[in-house]
């Protein structure tokens, strides 16, 4: 089996279109505080809809925990 999931391009759930994995700037906020990620996901070209596997997840589920984290005093960040 050649390419893999990765750079595979399906139609979007949401509208059909195609869809190609990219990271794209997404905001992840708690309470009033937010930081800027690059979230991995398969994006649609027409609509913007995103898919995230289980890998992509992962970094928007880092980056809140330690948002979360300096937030709430059990991080210092240097």
């Amino acid at each position: 089996m050649s390419g893999s999931r990765r750079s595979e391009i399906r139609p979007c759930p949401a509208c059909g279109g195609g869809m190609a994995q990219a990271a794209r700037p997404r905001t992840i906020r708690h309470g009033e505080s937010s930081v800027e990620i690059e979230q991995p996901a398969l994006w649609c070209r027409s609509c913007g809809e995103s898919v995230l596997d289980s890998k992509d997840s992962v970094v928007a589920d880092r980056a809140f925990a330690t948002l979360k984290a300096t937030v709430e005093g059990g991080l210092v960040r240097r």
